[in-house]
């Protein structure tokens, strides 16, 4: 499995004049009557900014990237006159992908991991598993998305499910070609 995204969540530490932000970085889109927050893409990643000092990050791949970045915009709201220091840095959500490398048999896999599954091929065509704030997009064709999970361990956990309800699903527990 490989982690696709990481939201980060925390604060700054310090109110921040979304205004005088926008005016003063390149790459920030502020428009207050549409928006209460600033986007603010120069990094490489996006990050939410609001009045109050809090962010969230999205795009991260990797945990320590995540960090770096934001100790990155700290540093360039430092450069503008604030004083702002990362804190209360938490994951507010992780995504993954996998491929099984194999094709689905999504009726079947429906069956077994009932009633934690939503299978509707004429409107979504993908088997929707959800378990404990967590849920998981199977495509016939052997890949999946798992997102809701606070660290990859809560990634594994559904992809573990997952395997063994693939396993026990194909026919003498040979995947199909």
């Amino acid at each position: 499995m490989k982690v696709v995204n990481i939201v980060l969540k925390g604060s700054f530490g310090v109110s921040i004049d979304l205004g005088h932000l926008a005016r003063s970085r390149d790459n920030v889109l502020y428009e207050r009557k549409i928006f209460s927050g600033a986007r603010w893409r120069e990094l490489g990643l996006c990050i939410l900014v609001f009045a109050s000092g809090r962010f969230s990050l999205c795009g991260a791949k990797t945990m320590l990237g995540a960090r770096e970045t934001v100790y990155a915009y700290a540093r360039c709201l430092n450069d503008i006159g604030y004083e702002a220091t990362p804190r209360d840095l938490a994951v507010q959500t992780m995504t993954g992908s996998h491929d099984f490398g194999h094709v689905l048999p999504l009726e079947k896999l429906h069956d077994f991991l009932s009633p934690y599954a939503d299978l509707t091929l004429e409107l979504f065509p993908a088997l929707i598993f959800k378990r404990n704030k967590k849920s998981a997009t199977l495509f016939r064709n052997g890949k999946v998305n798992i997102a809701g999970g606070r660290s990859e361990d809560d990634l594994y956990d559904i992809l573990n499910e997952l395997m063994v309800a693939v396993a026990l699903s194909t026919p003498d527990g040979n995947p199909q070609r």
